[in-house]
């Protein structure tokens, strides 16, 4: 068959971009291994438009936000699930850094609406204090992909197979194995380190455990922040996150879970939900995220193969970026239009 697009990976960033193409007419095929241990498989799929130790405000987070929620509310409709939940986060004061952030913050007009006033011990129930931050929830990914992968089977828009950049032929158009494309579209993530087209991208990975608990015990009603977090799920359930691993010289990150890592996660777990005394490990994973090193994401055309292109470079915020970025790069696809610059990857050429 021939296609207009090959898509180079199922995670969120390449199932998204291929939904919007697929309801947009594209023909499309998304090629992945089923990889369980991929990053937007593991991730606890977070919202949070206000982030770090300095509580820095992500640019343009109310179109973020507002897209994401019209992305997610489209795929609600259609499947019949509400993927996207909307929970309210307590960022702990833990440190006098995130105070002094926070009363800086407060006074900000550009958050208003996103951090609430300061709450005691007696109002919050942490020893610490904290204060309230809105516009955050959680995405549940791995169903999601799910019900795409499911989706596009159906549209015969999927193969679950080992992708080799060696079987790439080029010609009139571009082949692979018994099917032809006029473009191909790499969704690999952190992978795309070993893309012999893109490896040049400023990609710094890391690598990170996530656990999912259960317990018996009350759990806190919001998403508990304090440099790891908590998420509070159904039915006792709840996932603890996350590490930050990085790459050392001869030694590559590795897809699955440490021993070091798990016993990190658990160290802090009393001063997440101080109630939970017992609990039972359900599951332990890591994936390695793909962050690019100015934070911003990697979309565009490879300058001497035009048809080659790259969505990449969601780090940990794919959830709130990717329906944004899919919906823009879609319409570049579908357009011609231009891309915004500071996602193309022209700005590393």
């Amino acid at each position: 068959m021939h296609y207009d697009h090959f898509i180079i990976g199922q995670g969120l960033a390449g199932s998204l971009l291929a939904w919007r193409l697929l309801t947009a007419g594209r023909r499309v095929l998304v090629i992945d291994n089923g990889n369980v241990a991929a990053a937007s498989r593991v991730a606890a799929g977070l919202v949070n438009p206000v982030t770090g130790k300095r509580l820095v405000r992500e640019p343009k987070a109310e179109t973020y936000l507002a897209e994401a929620r019209a992305c997610y509310g489209r795929l609600a409709g259609q499947f019949g699930v509400d993927f996207f939940h909307d929970k309210p986060m307590l960022r702990l004061f833990d440190n006098d850094e995130i105070k002094l952030s926070w009363a800086k913050r407060n006074d900000d007009d550009e958050y208003r609406g996103l951090i609430g006033e300061a709450l005691g011990s007696d109002e919050c129930g942490f020893e610490t204090g904290g204060f309230i931050q809105y516009q955050t929830g959680y995405l549940l990914t791995s169903p999601l992909l799910n019900t795409l992968s499911q989706w596009f089977k159906q549209q015969t828009a999927m193969l679950e197979t080992e992708f080799s950049y060696a079987d790439l032929q080029f010609g009139d158009t571009i082949r692979w194995q018994d099917h032809s494309a006029d473009g191909v579209i790499f969704c690999e993530g952190a992978r795309v380190i070993n893309n012999p087209w893109f490896r040049h991208l400023p990609m710094q990975p890391s690598r990170g455990d996530i656990l999912t608990l259960q317990t018996d015990d009350p759990l806190p009603t919001w998403i508990i922040n304090s440099g790891q977090w908590l998420l509070p799920l159904e039915n006792g359930l709840f996932k603890v996150g996350a590490t930050y691993d990085w790459p050392r010289p001869g030694q590559p990150l590795q897809e699955k879970g440490s021993l070091q890592g798990r016993e990190k996660l658990l160290s802090v777990l009393h001063r997440l939900a101080p109630t939970v005394k017992h609990y039972q490990l359900v599951e332990h994973r890591a994936g390695i995220r793909p962050n690019s090193k100015d934070k911003r994401p990697l979309i565009g055309f490879h300058t001497q193969h035009p048809r080659l292109a790259v969505f990449n470079g969601f780090g940990s915020k794919g959830s709130m970026l990717i329906p944004y970025y899919a919906r823009h790069f879609a319409d570049v696809l579908l357009t011609g239009g231009r891309l915004d610059t500071d996602v193309d990857i022209k700005r590393w050429l």
